[in-house]
């Protein structure tokens, strides 16, 4: 067992870069390993991998709340109840007539501590926010999730944030990397080569004979592609105005959603 006391910060202020995330996964790997020994994957779930990487960077022993926006099967809900099993989650999904509902509700009703909502996570996660709260996006996806994610991080009191499917060649990608410093991925190059065997169990519901998504978005791009869907993890930084951040991202959106209004114009009188 490790002694987070000494080794591992468990408070989830503050970033982490990559020598750090992967020297602390060194450190937890043997204690995950126990802790998802015998646990199915379920299609649409997060990797084990990447779960590896959301208790890197948190750290063991995390006892606060954690919030989930997108459940699916309840994959990553599930890990996370037993990754965190002092901690208080809440996970939010948005339908609840999906056929995939009762599915995650039957995986995760031994869990005393998870509660499963439903409903919008972008009103939600708000009522549910208490100081040093880790939260997890897997839905809304691309640039809504970056504005749920910053409008988290903006409240003080959300330590660490998980967007998932920002792989290389993004938009999504891009913006982090050009605007929110200290984001790090799940897709370093170290961090896969050291623990990419745990995901041996996730790639059989995979048709490896097709191009995967993450393969296709990085068409163009210099350098490998993503190794899978891939985890960003935001920091709370006091130095990082999230309300800038929020700005230039609206700006952005309008300006796209303007383009693309002109764009049409053009084309009606080309036609006409």
């Amino acid at each position: 067992m490790i002694d987070t006391d000494t080794q591992i910060n468990t408070t989830p202020q503050g970033p982490v870069d990559d020598r750090a995330l992967l020297q602390r996964a060194e450190l937890v790997l043997g204690d995950f390993q126990s802790q998802i020994q015998n646990v199915p994957y379920e299609d649409k779930g997060v990797f084990f991998s990447e779960m590896l990487f959301v208790l890197a960077a948190v750290g063991p022993g995390f006892s606060s709340r954690v919030l989930e926006s997108g459940r699916a099967r309840g994959q990553s809900t599930f890990v996370l109840g037993r990754i965190f099993p002092d901690a208080d989650i809440i996970s939010v999904e948005f339908d609840k007539d999906s056929p995939d509902a009762p599915v995650a509700k039957d995986r995760l009703k031994d869990f005393g501590h998870v509660k499963l909502l439903y409903g919008d996570s972008r009103k939600l996660l708000f009522k549910h926010l208490q100081p040093n709260t880790v939260a997890i996006i897997d839905g809304p996806k691309g640039f809504r999730a970056i504005r749920l994610a910053l409008q988290l991080l903006r409240t003080g009191k959300v330590g660490k944030v998980f967007i998932h499917d920002v792989y290389k060649g993004l938009a999504t990608r891009r913006f982090l990397d050009q605007h929110v410093p200290g984001t790090v991925y799940s897709d370093h190059d170290a961090f896969v080569e050291k623990f990419k065997h745990l995901d041996a169990p996730c790639w059989d519901g995979f048709d490896t004979s097709q191009p995967m998504e993450w393969h296709s978005a990085a068409e163009g791009l210099v350098g490998d592609p993503s190794y899978g869907p891939t985890f960003a993890c935001l920091s709370f930084d006091p130095a990082i105005s999230y309300r800038l951040i929020l700005c230039r991202l609206n700006l952005m959106n309008f300006f796209a959603r303007a383009g693309t209004s002109v764009n049409k114009k053009l084309r009606k009188r080309g036609g006409a």
